[in-house]
């Protein structure tokens, strides 16, 4: 997830540009960023665990298997796309100077506070669309590589905007084509 970082550590190196921040602050930016994320991803491979005995999960980690929580993930996950959480998330995501400036406190360990808080809000963001692993398979390179080629774009400002909501009907529609289909056989 750390390439849907860029809008921020972008912002960030204008900051230290101007004198505002420092490099070593650069890199306490990624290292909070990466213990969000990292916290994120024991807690979904706890979840995986648990739950794989219950649904399952195939070998890859996917669970297509149970075709109704397949369906219930991606229409929940379409749905958010068009929820005021993901848009306030989105809008930090986007602008991250305005985070920055909110946040900011001369302290020792402000930048990784800063990287943390800002992961935080990226997992907020991106929760739903992360938890589609689990249908698409939790150890397939090319899923997590689509999927994080997505959150990426809906960082970005001027690409997000034509992104997130079109993805948001895709994955509502591929809900009901999946459901359609199984009914249907």
């Amino acid at each position: 997830m750390l390439p849907s970082l860029l809008p921020g550590l972008t912002t960030y190196d204008d900051l230290r540009s101007s004198g505002a921040a420092t490099r070593r602050g650069f890199l306490g930016l990624i290292l909070g960023y990466l213990l969000a994320w990292g916290a994120f991803a024991a807690v979904a491979a706890g979840l995986q665990i648990l739950a794989s005995a219950r649904l399952g999960f195939g070998e890859d980690g996917s669970i297509w298997q149970s075709w109704q929580f397949a369906c219930a993930m991606l229409a929940a996950a379409g749905a958010y796309q068009f929820s005021p959480v993901k848009d306030a998330c989105l809008s930090r995501c986007r602008h991250p100077l305005a985070f920055f400036v909110a946040n900011w406190k001369e302290s020792r360990f402000n930048e990784l506070n800063l990287g943390f808080r800002l992961g935080a809000v990226c997992i907020a963001c991106c929760w739903l669309l992360m938890s589609l692993a689990f249908i698409g398979g939790a150890m397939t390179l090319a899923w997590m590589g689509v999927a994080t080629v997505f959150m990426l774009l809906e960082k970005l400002s001027e690409i997000g905007r034509i992104v997130s909501r079109p993805l948001g009907v895709l994955l509502i529609g591929t809900s009901a084509l999946i459901a359609v289909s199984r009914l249907a056989a």
